[in-house]
């Protein structure tokens, strides 16, 4: 991970602390928040401190134009962040660090051989590399999501059933099993999920024996897919 997040020495406070940047933890991580936006919400879910768990300022646009305010944070609050992120690539992220520290700790360079820091200069290309290639393999789905959404941003739910690996008649089944919608009403959602923005209807018309009839399909929002599909992956791994 050393080309991935960088992890540098910056003073905090009076201590010299490791650090990694948060920008490029934000881009490994895969919010799709604007960054200002998702480091001060993270702040605030994290409860972090500035001047003990970060610190910030304004770097030099080598494009030129306004500088960026760049944010550096220990890898304490580095590993909250992660966890908080509620993803499979937060905890694994965590783990890393987590690993870094214990590395760090235990460690007497002084009395290491060279073949012991090409051993562990070896071990971290491997996992450099390997987490790599979890990165390409995310963008897969990214790019499989961005395929699906509509312009309105909203999903059939065949398609979200697609995009988190689920057949589409088990998916429906999971849905009235674990009452998000409803047996009884035409598979309609249960009032509290709608309040929170989760699904939407797409109302239209067609005819049947010379007949106008209206007709209503169930879509999930963005926000929607956000939320079910750690959900429904939490279930799957248990089941």
């Amino acid at each position: 991970m050393n080309d991935l997040i960088e992890i540098q020495k910056i003073n905090i406070g009076d201590a010299e602390t490791n650090t990694v940047n948060a920008r490029e933890l934000w881009e490994f991580l895969g919010s799709q928040r604007q960054f200002a936006d998702w480091i001060e919400y993270k702040v605030k879910q994290c409860r972090l401190k500035e001047g003990f768990d970060f610190i910030h300022k304004f770097v030099k646009n080598p494009s030129g134009g306004r500088p960026s305010n760049e944010f550096y944070v220990s890898i304490d609050a580095a590993k909250h962040i992660s966890m908080m992120e509620g993803t499979d690539r937060g905890f694994e992220v965590r783990d890393y660090f987590i690993d870094c520290e214990r590395r760090l700790k235990s460690i007497d360079h002084s009395k290491m051989s060279k073949l012991d820091i090409l051993k562990m200069a070896l071990e971290s290309e491997t996992e450099r590399l390997r987490l790599e290639q979890k990165i390409e393999d995310d963008k897969e789905d990214v790019e499989f999501a961005q395929r699906f959404r509509t312009a309105h941003g909203r999903w059939m739910v065949g398609e979200v059933a697609k995009f988190i690996g689920a057949g589409p008649n088990k998916f429906w089944e999971w849905l009235r099993d674990t009452r998000i919608i409803m047996r009884t009403s035409r598979d309609t959602p249960y009032q509290h999920y709608f309040d929170k923005g989760y699904f939407d209807w797409k109302l239209g018309t067609y005819e049947k024996n010379g007949v106008v009839v209206s007709s209503k399909t169930l879509l999930f929002t963005n926000a929607g897919v956000e939320w079910i599909k750690p959900v429904y992956e939490k279930w799957a791994k248990k089941n």
